[in-house]
């Protein structure tokens, strides 16, 4: 199941992704909630980021063989750390489809990448690799 987080008309909701119609979603997405009948065509509404104020942002660093400091890589493939290197984001770096990118005037390194997001749907912590699916949302 694919669901959106969209405007149409002034209203937000999130709806629920069926060729290419959004199928409103009414209740808690991450709890009790129903698909509704009402449904708006995609190309008439504005698909918005995932969650209007996510509670953290977890990102990972070094990702690209180009971001692994000169003198650390000997082999052309890049290595993966031992221990994943963890940082937090700003909830403010969330934007929609196609909302402008704003970078501080006084940033020095800026890289072009494409990002994997999982959106945590429960509580969890000192999940196993068992378990951790059952926690993520989407």
């Amino acid at each position: 199941m694919l669901i959106a987080r969209y405007r149409y008309r002034g209203r937000e909701s999130y709806g629920v992704l069926d060729g290419e119609r959004l199928h409103r979603i009414e209740g808690d997405i991450f709890g009790v909630h129903r698909v509704l009948d009402e449904s708006v065509a995609l190309a008439d509404a504005t698909l918005l980021a995932p969650v209007p104020r996510p509670g953290k942002i977890l990102a990972a660093a070094v990702n690209y063989q180009s971001h692994v400091p000169a003198g650390k890589a000997v082999r052309k493939q890049p290595e993966a750390p031992s221990e994943p290197q963890l940082f937090l984001k700003p909830s403010s770096s969330i934007v929609g489809p196609g909302d402008a990118i704003v970078l501080p005037a006084d940033a020095r390194r800026v890289d072009a990448e494409g990002e994997l997001v999982a959106v945590i749907g429960r509580t969890c912590r000192r999940v196993g690799p068992g378990e951790a699916l059952d926690c993520v949302f989407g």
